[in-house]
């Protein structure tokens, strides 16, 4: 009967007379595009303030929004029984949008705000379109999806670098 030798699974076997700090590869500043490192802050203030002012006007509108489902507005609630859904249905979609838009608000949580709203518009997207809604209420949500980036590209360096393009 044969007996299985055990195998040696640290770290020393594998590096072969090297440490671990030789094999990992160092952090250095220069190793990053500095458009990753540094996101442009050299925007003119009429672009950060058109990024304000789009943002500003969409949060008035989502909260509007967030705020009729949470006080369970009559027409609201209205709806939302004509589409088949249930009141405590709308006020977690009511809850949701509230911290979506709270995410979207902190300037350095923007970036994941945007991400979450674009779920929360495109989850009333696919709800219009299955319910056989009109285009333009399938199509308004996409609007203010689109909105929403558009925003944060105007004042946020973090999303105008990633789609300017670099040589």
């Amino acid at each position: 009967q044969r007996s299985v030798p055990a195998i040696d699974c640290s770290p020393a076997l594998h590096l072969q007379g090297q440490t671990f700090e030789d094999t990992v590869m160092p952090l250095d500043a220069n190793a990053v595009p500095d458009h990753i490192m540094a996101p442009a802050t050299h925007f003119s203030k009429s672009r950060i303030w058109t990024g304000r002012i789009v943002s500003g006007m969409l949060v008035v509108l989502l909260a509007f929004d967030a705020v009729t489902k949470l006080i369970r507005e009559p027409h609201v609630m209205a709806a939302a029984t004509q589409m088949g859904l249930t009141v405590s249905a709308i006020v977690e979609i009511g809850a949701i949008l509230s911290f979506c838009l709270a995410i979207y608000l902190i300037p350095r949580t923007a970036l994941i705000g945007a991400i979450l709203l674009t779920g929360y518009l495109g989850g009333a997207t696919a709800t219009n379109l299955i319910l056989g809604q009109s285009s333009i209420a399938c199509v308004f949500p996409v609007i203010v999806g689109v909105l929403v980036w558009l925003g944060l590209y105007f004042r946020d360096g973090r999303v105008a670098s990633i789609w300017t393009a670099r040589s």
